[in-house]
């Protein structure tokens, strides 16, 4: 007599009961018994939905199941496009999101030593994944490297900068950990991603959305002393792509002094008959190029490369003393819509 008995894990026709017990064993053994695992989908999450000018800085999250992959993707709306990014024409902002303790004290350096200067620091701008990125040279394996390319959740991974609309893929192992897992902007430690990892997710955006964050608070930057500029100020969610105040009124003699806010890298460039690019810019210039005593407009100065963190080529700061009147504008290389104008009498 034949029996059948429904179910893909079950057979479908057993003469022998021995036989049949050892096949459901078999197969309850390889977790059959539970039914087929979920495909592996794509989980994406868009970050930072706002302008060259507002730079929304909340944390966003999405789950996803170990062998899914996570797609992240740069929503800032940027201003022309890609192609006006790489000519250095357009005020956009970039982001490269690292693996990092929840802290965010784990970053690497933005910039290395290198070139008679500072250059870009592999491990933060290129995709890459293992290396030692706390290096002073920061070389770090560009993708794809031997062997398992999918991250595990415990060896370094950079997703490489990502202009506006970009997109980049972070495979996860099928053995990556339960929990949640930190991916942060190396440039804007305020923006984070947080992976959480999960054999049932109850959040599943749809494969190859990006959903944009909620939109930025306004920044109301607080007044400054005389002489002062903050170069990008900033709320608890949003950062000002902006010097504050966009105009300063000094006498002749005055010292004007500008202090970064953030990791991110700024730079004061003044007296160029034409703004400086950043696409045409060598390691030297991440170094101050100013003289030591008081300006008299002549000839070109930069700050080099400023951070807030102090770690970068030329620390936190930039002071300048102003010897002849004028009107003299100003502009950061990084991000073109940053322009500021000193009133000397």
């Amino acid at each position: 007599m034949t029996s059948s008995t429904p179910g893909a894990c079950r057979p479908g026709v057993g003469r022998v009961r021995r036989l049949a017990s050892v096949l459901v064993l078999l197969m309850a053994v390889a977790g059959c018994a539970d039914g087929p695992a979920a495909d592996p989908v794509v989980r994406a999450v868009g970050i930072d939905g706002g302008t060259e000018v507002l730079l929304a800085i909340r944390g966003v999250n999405v789950q996803a199941r170990p062998g899914d992959t996570v797609a992240i993707t740069n929503a800032n709306h940027g201003v022309e496009g890609r192609e006006a990014a790489e000519a250095g024409t357009a005020g956009t902002v970039t982001h490269a999101l690292v693996a990092a303790a929840a802290d965010g004290l784990d970053l690497p350096p933005v910039f290395v030593t290198g070139g008679g200067g500072a250059i870009p620091n592999p491990a933060v701008w290129g995709a890459c994944r293992g290396g030692e990125p706390d290096d002073t040279d920061g070389q770090c394996p560009v993708l794809p490297v031997d062997g398992p390319t999918a991250w595990d959740g415990t060896d370094y991974w950079s997703t490489g900068a990502m202009l506006p609309g970009e997109t980049r893929e972070v495979p996860l192992a099928e053995d990556i950990p339960t929990g949640t897992h930190r991916l942060v902007c190396a440039l804007h430690p305020e923006l984070g991603v947080d992976i959480v990892v999960t054999d049932d997710p109850t959040v599943d955006p749809a494969a190859g959305t990006a959903p944009a964050p909620d939109p930025a608070d306004t920044v109301t930057p607080t007044d400054v002393e005389d002489g002062q500029v903050i170069v990008a100020p900033a709320t608890d969610t949003t950062r000002l792509h902006a010097f504050w105040p966009a105009t300063v009124e000094v006498r002749t003699g005055d010292t004007v002094t500008w202090s970064a806010t953030g990791r991110a890298p700024h730079d004061v460039n003044l007296g160029h008959d034409h703004p400086p690019e950043l696409v045409h810019s060598t390691a030297a210039d991440a170094l101050p190029d100013h003289p030591d005593g008081p300006w008299d407009g002549s000839t070109p100065i930069r700050s080099g490369y400023l951070q807030a963190s102090g770690d970068g080529p030329a620390g936190g700061t930039f002071s300048v003393t102003f010897a002849e009147p004028g009107t003299y504008d100003y502009v950061c290389r990084f991000h073109p819509a940053m322009t500021g104008t000193v009133v000397v009498s």
